[in-house]
């Protein structure tokens, strides 16, 4: 490599180091597979750190126009063979840390965070208040970094949003600095929404849409309920019952140890005892059925959604519903009345200081996008014990109602285990001390977990610990047994 530059030296000692590594076939223990895992990640991070600098000292070059590209990310786009999309978040992201946010360079140059986590923090710095001093810029950016260490950058995105925390400011400036990020966020959001089709003449259709996030999650709270496990092996249960019954009814014979359940009119076939017919699963080793068609599923249940649209009431308020967590005194925030320089009368202008509301996916929406969905779906309040829906009921019934259900979605937007990120729509509701030993059927005696884990909780090859998280939920990590 004689008369190499000495930039270039370095990267093509560098590619022949990476090339050098021979990945075990398998690991010794976790402990071992995390470790490696990790030093790959941040030599992936630091990689990606020389890149952007690299990007950033293109755009300094002018190296697009000596091509005669349509500005750098034109350029990237052509030499590095990306999608226009990606080559413009780079661009951005090379832009942002050239430009000052030297912590988190110096992060990234270390390897110690992503450049998902700098997509996030440059974002989050670029929303900050005018008002704020150089010194409470630094302090901010450097609490960003420092939490970029240790969450991921979904996790790191929601926390930005209350940043000025960090800068010593009023609950009343954060709450309202919080609101106006996710209003913007909306905002944008809500230019990008399109849908396109295109009919196959084959009798299906292709339908593509771009909708917000809340809109989306709407729909998909939807589909997975109609979709999920337990109501699809309820679907299955109570198909085969038909079957079974048709056949005694003609005469014909069940096979021997074949029982036919009687379900009376408007009886559910839900099984009595969910805990205890996992643990009946377990103990006679049953497993899954073959693996379904999720993404079959899910477009059988649109098409049913659409078919029972009601499109004669398009006016009237909305059939699905998605729980909104939020204060009361954000949803009937005072309203403050300035006059119109136009026209010289009064408007109603929403409180800004209102915090945002919290979707039972996690997802946050604008304190004014939840009072403009309450116009159109019907509100039911979450109340801890009322004379309209009591929520503890006790040993009264074997499960939990939903009213129980909208309760607990206020604390968990996921299945309980760690590293599961099923959403909570997709959970069921799991009692802590077993009912058949005397557990209650209340919120403190309930834990939501999806499908999976809840049958991996009553599996005897696993054992369980409980985690309680500062904000008082719990968390379920399972142990393999050891044999």
């Amino acid at each position: 490599m004689v008369g190499v530059p000495a930039d270039r030296h370095w990267l093509a000692v560098a590619g022949e180091a990476i090339g050098q590594v021979v990945v075990p076939e398998q690991f010794g223990s976790e402990a071992e597979a995390q470790r490696y895992i990790a030093d790959l990640d941040r030599i992936q991070a630091q990689i990606a750190g020389k890149r952007l600098s690299a990007v950033a000292a293109a755009g300094r070059s002018g190296v697009a126009e000596g091509r005669g590209r349509n500005g750098t990310q034109a350029w990237l786009a052509g030499a590095s063979r990306q999608g226009s999309r990606e080559a413009a978040r780079d661009v951005k992201l090379a832009s942002a840390l050239d430009e000052g946010l030297p912590a988190t360079g110096a992060a990234l140059s270390d390897g110690d965070v992503t450049p998902g986590h700098v997509e996030v923090i440059a974002t989050a710095m670029t929303a900050l208040p005018e008002t704020l001093t150089p010194g409470e810029v630094e302090i901010v950016e450097e609490h960003l970094v420092e939490r970029a260490k240790v969450v991921d950058p979904g996790t790191l995105r929601k926390e930005a949003r209350r940043v000025l925390e960090q800068a010593n400011a009023s609950v009343a400036e954060v709450d309202a600095h919080h609101d106006r990020v996710v209003r913007d966020e909306e905002a944008a959001a809500l230019e990008k929404v399109k849908l396109t089709y295109f009919d196959n003449r084959d009798g299906t259709m292709n339908i593509h849409a771009t909708v917000t996030t809340y809109a989306g999650q709407v729909l998909i709270g939807l589909l997975q309920q109609m979709t999920s496990p337990r109501t699809l092996s309820n679907r299955d249960a109570r198909e085969r019952q038909s079957t079974e019954v048709a056949e005694v009814a003609e005469g014909a014979e069940v096979g021997e140890g074949a029982e036919v359940a009687e379900v009376s009119e408007g009886e559910s076939a839900e099984p009595a005892n969910c805990c205890e017919a996992a643990e009946s699963d377990v103990a006679a080793g049953v497993e899954p059925k073959s693996p379904r068609d999720w993404a079959r599923e899910r477009g059988l249940a649109f098409t049913q959604v659409l078919e029972h649209l009601p499109t004669d009431e398009l006016t009237g308020s909305n059939g699905a519903t998605l729980l909104v967590t939020m204060r009361e005194e954000d949803l009937t925030a005072a309203l403050d009345s300035v006059e119109d320089p136009e026209c010289g009368q009064d408007l109603l202008t929403p409180d800004r200081t209102s915090r945002p509301a919290t979707c039972e996916t996690g997802h946050e929406i604008s304190a004014g996008e939840a009072r403009r969905a309450a116009c159109n779906a019907g509100l039911v309040p979450v109340v801890l014990g009322g004379e309209s829906q009591p929520l503890d009921i006790g040993r009264a019934k074997r499960l939990f109602t939903e009213p129980q259900r909208r309760a607990l979605a206020t604390e968990y937007d996921s299945c309980a285990a760690e590293g599961c990120d099923r959403p909570f729509s997709w959970a069921e509701l799991h009692h802590l001390t077993p009912w058949a030993r005397g557990g209650p059927t209340d919120l403190t005696n309930a834990l939501p977990l999806c499908w999976q884990d809840h049958r991996r909780i009553h599996n005897p090859d696993y054992v369980h610990e409980r985690i309680r998280e500062p904000d008082g939920t719990l968390t379920i990590r399972f142990h393999l047994r050891r044999p």
